[in-house]
């Protein structure tokens, strides 16, 4: 498998203003906090457009990046080197100042995490002092406000949580389409002041956004949504288990011996002391393959640590036992049932999709998927 070109993925920090009960925020981070040095930023952008290492910059993996103090100079930065810049939020930090900020150094994609959809669900957030769900609601909507007013190219996509196929920690948010079809509504409601205030067209109707769809069983990759306005769109994005850290009680990982994951071709990740990571779900740091406080980001990526985890995933060998619990199957304690296949392999996730999503759903899918990527596709499929 061709190694890169690479997301670069840089934890400007770990520190963040929620302790949601569904993330590893909440009781289950140890690696120490801190804030990156704003020059060791820079200078890990600089190595990685110099090397040709990657293409596009995450500036959120394991905290709120808009707490950096200097996060608009790192940005800015980024942009001015090539690099696709992307943040993802909670919506905490978010007012009209800061999107238009947000707007204005071009930050390609914005993510702002909804995740629960109501009042009753928002106590599990236990966001920072003072702010409630009715003001965490104005936050985002202001953000879109001032997007629509900017005319900014900025893409912002709305994460609520969908926790049909799996719960993190057992909770449960949205479950079927009735409750996706409620939050739906709400939302295109706001963006229907949103665009009558600023002489914009209304979105479709309510029918036509769903589409005939059932809104929790529909497949829904990062960059696809239901488009609300021109650069808005609004996902049901399933719960997110963090390699199987987060699961329901009363179940338990199978850890994976054999598989292969693309990962660690398509990924670099640097976390805020510079430790670098295999990966992006590693936020204890137990897998690291280098430091670029003392190597570059072009002889941690090419460097004899990560090659030798390339060499033995080719191989189809699984050897860390984070990697094990990510792609292992899970299974009832009690039972002993497989509840969850392992995803170790290529058709492994081909099965896993079909059981989840059903035959027809997944080949639709599969042939958008090629039909977006087109050669690149190899690098998805390829071992």
């Amino acid at each position: 498998m061709k190694v890169g070109p690479a997301v670069l993925l840089l934890d400007l920090t770990n520190h963040c203003n929620f302790r949601c009960e569904f993330c590893f925020q909440h009781g289950d981070l140890t690696a120490r906090k801190g804030v990156m040095d704003t020059d060791l930023a820079l200078r890990v952008i600089d190595q990685s457009v110099d090397a040709g290492i990657a293409t596009e910059v995450a500036t959120s993996v394991f905290g709120e990046a808009l707490m950096h103090p200097e996060f608009f100079r790192i940005a800015d930065h980024a942009v001015k080197r090539g690099l696709t810049v992307s943040v993802n939020t909670k919506g905490g930090t978010l007012d009209t100042e800061t999107a238009r900020r947000l707007f204005d150094v071009g930050v390609h994609t914005l993510i702002i995490s909804l995740n629960t959809p109501d009042e009753k669900s928002w106590q599990v957030n236990h966001g920072p002092p003072g702010l409630d769900f009715a003001g965490h609601l104005r936050r985002i909507e202001q953000t879109l406000e001032q997007k629509v007013a900017s005319g900014a190219r900025t893409h912002v996509y709305l994460y609520a949580m969908n926790t049909h196929f799996s719960r993190p920690r057992g909770l449960a948010f949205i479950e079927d389409h009735a409750t996706a079809l409620k939050v739906l509504s709400e939302w295109r409601e706001v963006c229907a002041g949103i665009a009558s205030r600023h002489g914009k067209p209304l979105p479709p109707s309510l029918e036509q956004l769903a589409g005939g769809e059932d809104l929790v069983k529909r497949k829904w990759p990062v960059d696809q949504g239901v488009v609300l306005l021109p650069g808005i769109e609004l996902v049901f994005k399933e719960g997110h288990m963090w390699g199987n850290r987060m699961l329901e009680p009363g179940l338990e990982v199978v850890p994976a011996t054999r598989g292969f994951c693309p990962l660690p071709w398509v990924q670099v990740v640097v976390q805020w002391n510079g430790d670098c990571s295999i990966c992006c779900l590693d936020y204890n740091r137990d897998f690291v393959v280098g430091n670029v406080r003392d190597m570059t980001v072009a002889e941690v990526f090419h460097g004899p640590a990560l090659q030798q985890v390339r060499a033995r995933m080719a191989a189809g060998h699984i050897d860390h036992p984070m990697c094990q619990a990510c792609l292992g199957a899970v299974r009832d304690k009690a039972t002993g049932e497989i509840v969850r296949r392992a995803t170790a392999s290529k058709l492994d996730r081909v099965l896993a999709s079909v059981e989840k999503y059903g035959v027809s759903r997944s080949l639709s899918y599969l042939w958008r998927f090629v039909k977006e990527k087109g050669p690149g596709v190899s690098t998805f499929f390829n071992r």
